[in-house]
Order: structure tokens, then C-alpha cells, then sequence
């Protein structure tokens, strides 16, 4: 079970399910965790997405790991989605996010970043999730701090990780 839905076994799966459930255990991410779980029976969307997972996740992104898991438990913490808030909480200290950020963090707090990219990532994050346009002294620091490139890859994470957060409570899953 992936929450609510009931995952079909690998037999029982359609050829073309098979073969995006194989892309999976063989490709990158070494298996099928996550959302991947309930759009393994999309074989269209699993392909769309890995590829796209595997850039914001990566070091092709401009942006640091300890960047992309504060622009994540940003999101996850929006749209209060526990099992991501549970996944990615541990990876962000790991990262190198200081404990006490994380812990401010999930709690939905303002976090003291010393990092200046650190901070204007989170600023980032949570001035799209309130919705709207960034204000433009925030869209200037970003661009400043970022750069554009960094801005295209944490807009496009945040885009990803809303996604994930939506099949996360859409099938009510809980925080691993």
C-alpha cells in the first residue's frame, strides 16, 4: 500500500507499466519509492518525470543539494505533505542545512539562514507558494544572488515538489 492505493504487483502490471517500472529500478533513482509508487501505472508520466526528477535532483541543477531540500521542505511544508516533509527533513541536515533551519523550517518558520543563497531560496519558495507574482525586490535579489539559471531550476523544483505533494495527499500518504 502507498497510502490509500493499493500498488499492483509487478505481474500484474501492463507490458508498458513493466517497462516504465524497469526504467525505474534500472535508471537513476535504483527503484520505485515515492509518487512513483501510485504514476508507475502512467508510463507516459513516469518517463516525463524521471527525466525531469533527475535533473532538479541533481548535480546538473545550479542549485546546492542543501538549496534544493530547503526549496523542497519549503513546498512540503505549504501543502502539508508529511511524507515529504519525513523524507526530505533528514536529507536536508545532511545536506548541511543547519538542524535548528530544518526544525523552523517544518514548523513553518521564518529559518536563520547564514547562507545568503540559502535564504533567498527559502524566500523564493514561500513567495510563490503564498501565490503571485515575486515581489521585485525579491525577484531582483534572486536574480542577483541565483542567477537565472538557478531561478529557472529552483521555479521548476518547486513545480516537481508540488507535484509530488499533490500525489502524496491525494492518496494520503503517510510521513515514512
Amino acid at each position: 500500500m502507498f497510502g490509500r492505493y493499493a500498488e499492483v504487483p509487478v505481474e500484474g502490471m501492463t507490458a508498458e507499466q513493466r517497462a516504465a517500472h524497469r526504467a525505474l529500478v534500472e535508471g537513476p533513482r535504483g527503484g520505485v519509492s515515492g509518487p512513483y509508487r501510485a504514476w508507475v501505472t502512467n508510463p507516459a508520466l513516469v518517463h516525463a518525470l524521471a527525466a525531469l526528477d533527475e535533473h532538479v535532483n541533481s548535480e546538473r541543477s545550479a542549485l546546492s543539494p542543501a538549496e534544493r531540500e530547503i526549496a523542497i521542505l519549503a513546498s512540503a511544508v505549504h501543502w502539508s505533505a508529511e511524507y515529504v516533509i519525513g523524507a526530505h527533513a533528514p536529507r536536508a541536515t545532511a545536506a548541511g542545512v543547519p538542524a535548528a533551519a530544518v526544525a523552523a523550517i517544518v514548523a513553518g518558520a521564518a529559518p536563520e539562514l547564514d547562507d545568503r543563497r540559502q535564504r533567498v531560496v527559502h524566500d523564493v519558495a514561500m513567495g510563490l507558494a503564498d501565490g503571485g507574482v515575486l515581489p521585485p525586490p525579491l525577484y531582483d535579489a534572486a536574480v542577483d544572488v541565483l542567477g537565472h539559471a538557478a531561478l529557472a531550476d529552483l521555479t521548476v523544483l518547486l513545480g516537481y515538489y508540488t507535484a509530488v505533494a499533490f500525489t502524496v495527499n491525494a492518496y494520503d500518504v503517510p510521513s515514512p
